[in-house]
């Protein structure tokens, strides 16, 4: 949000963030397109009007710091106190949550999964318990020049032990929104096609969902790419669903 600002000459206040917002918000052919908002964790879920049908929800975590003794991997901070702020949330209107995992080809371990996985489930579940369905998001970053199967491979370890900890922490997999990342080579790595990119990616979510996830109604995966502040979603009806593209 700051950059998008700045680089049209606009101080990134907080003030000046929030018209944005509403901006976005009140737009006539916003709610044709879009029918849910996040809000970054500045206070409180983005206010909208009832009319408009959209679904406010707030990003919980308090972003990244190094993972101790995790060679450069990072993990994702803001359990402390998350259940009274989601409690907080859920009786000022928040209909879903998010949080952001980063993971990183360079410098992944089983350590470093596992932990994400961890902090993950454990807000997932919270949110579960304060009635806002948690948006599931544990990233593998196309930084680096990985080849597209270096990020497959990362991908599905990822997701197998993410799916492992939602279930270790009794997460209702009808009720979450996964928002996995598309399967890609790196930046500066060897480019692929994009049918290669979609049978990747599709490859790894069609063998790793669990069935359960898959089968239900209401259990749907997200738009594997999306803005940080808006992820949209196709329908009117409460966030106990997925998003597809």
């Amino acid at each position: 949000m700051p950059a998008r600002l700045t680089a049209e000459g606009i101080e990134a206040s907080k003030t000046s963030r929030r018209d944005y917002r509403e901006l976005l918000l009140t737009a006539r052919s916003f709610c044709a397109t879009r029918r849910s908002v996040t809000r970054w964790l500045t206070g409180s879920p983005s206010r909208r009007p009832a009319s408009t049908g959209v679904l406010p929800g707030v990003k919980v975590d308090t972003g990244t710091s190094p993972l101790p003794k995790g060679n450069g991997a990072m993990i994702t901070v803001g359990l402390d106190g998350l259940g009274g702020r989601l409690s907080d949330y859920a009786t000022r209107g928040a209909a879903f949550a998010k949080w952001r995992a980063v993971i990183d080809v360079r410098n992944a371990s089983e350590y470093s999964l596992e932990a994400n996985a961890h902090s993950q489930a454990r807000y997932a579940a919270l949110c579960q318990d304060n009635g806002i369905v948690p948006i599931v998001d544990q990233e593998v970053l196309c930084d680096g020049s990985h080849a597209l199967p270096e990020c497959t491979e990362m991908t599905e370890r990822t997701q197998a032990v993410l799916f492992d900890h939602l279930d270790r922490h009794r997460v209702d997999l009808d009720d979450i929104v996964l928002e996995p990342n598309m399967v890609t080579p790196g930046l500066d790595g060897e480019p692929v096609s994009p049918e290669a990119v979609a049978s990747a990616t599709l490859g790894v979510l069609g063998s790793l969902v669990p069935p359960p996830c898959r089968a239900s109604r209401s259990c749907r995966v997200g738009t594997p790419t999306g803005s940080p502040a808006t992820t949209s979603a196709p329908s009117t009806a409460p966030p106990t669903r997925r998003v597809g593209r």
